[in-house]
């Protein structure tokens, strides 16, 4: 007696490429809304991202990107304040809207 092993299962996955649809029905609920942050809380981050810049502190940051909320340890490399950009040590570049939280360590 022999298994046909995944053989079994082709023809289910060439009706509709659940695969496919399954992955995106995953995607979909796992997606995260940018929360909203108050003008208290906008002035706080700017502090904090000013003092670790200069103090070349190493930060956890908080940031939201694609639908979910990123946190990294890193130093903030650079400040571009026409463009509202920052870069970090491990050469991400972040809009100031992006940002959610930074945390000393």
């Amino acid at each position: 007696m022999s298994d046909r092993g995944m053989k079994k299962w082709l023809p289910f996955d060439s009706l509709t490429n659940t695969n496919k649809m399954k992955h995106e029905l995953s995607k979909k609920k796992i997606k995260i809304e940018k929360p909203i942050l108050s003008e208290d809380q906008l002035i706080n981050l700017d502090n904090k991202i000013m003092e670790a810049f200069f103090n070349k502190d190493i930060i956890k940051i908080s940031y939201y990107f694609n639908n979910n909320i990123i946190k990294k340890e890193v130093r903030i490399k650079s400040i571009d304040y026409n463009k509202k950009q920052i870069l970090l040590s491990d050469n991400t570049k972040l809009y100031s809207k992006q940002i959610i939280n930074i945390d000393y360590l």
